[in-house]
């Protein structure tokens, strides 16, 4: 539909700040995915704001972190609100440094 196909869209124009589009003559700009993202963990376009903000936080592309570790930013997101925390990468980091030591 015209919809789904808009949304696709504004979700690629938006996705040239996080990722390098590859463009071929005569096709849709497109990138490289990991499969069970969408199909296994559910990650769904366009990304929230939290997620957007980590990606920029790290400087990096959304198709360039590992599947384990959009799990756990994803399993983050949804324990932030049990706990009454807003989601935020300083949030996420301390959890981090907390349960696994330094990072990095």
């Amino acid at each position: 539909s015209y919809e789904s196909t808009s949304r696709i869209y504004e979700t690629l124009t938006s996705l040239r700040k996080l990722s390098s589009l590859i463009t071929l003559p005569g096709h849709p700009p497109f990138f490289f995915m990991y499969k069970c993202l969408f199909q296994v963990l559910g990650l769904i376009l366009p990304l929230t704001a939290f997620q957007c903000a980590l990606l920029y936080h790290l400087n990096v592309a959304l198709s360039q972190l590992h599947p384990n570790s959009w799990a756990i930013v994803m399993a983050f997101e949804i324990l932030c609100p049990f706990f009454n925390i807003q989601p935020s990468v300083s949030v996420l980091f301390f959890f981090q440094r907390k349960l696994f030591g330094k990072i990095g």
